[in-house]
């Protein structure tokens, strides 16, 4: 392959590629039906995640009172 001239190493090159992504597109493509049928069940991190946001969430709310509340102020020199 090495001897063979640029122009027919970037064709084998996009001949490969073009056949590894349809193998992946035609995989993905085939267990498409058995992933939308059946839902995931729900791990560990992602209980963890929904109460990291419930918190985040809780003290949102808790910030929105307005003594408390971030104000911002910019300038720009014209």
């Amino acid at each position: 392959m090495k001897q063979r001239p640029p122009h027919e190493r970037r064709e084998a090159a996009l001949r490969v590629a073009t056949v590894v992504t349809g193998v992946l597109f035609v995989g993905w493509l085939a267990t498409l039906g058995m992933r939308l049928a059946t839902p995931a069940p729900k791990t560990a991190e992602q209980s963890r995640f929904e109460s990291q946001v419930a918190s985040v969430l809780s003290a949102i709310s808790f910030w929105d009172s307005k003594e408390n509340a971030l104000q911002v102020a910019s300038t720009t020199n014209r």
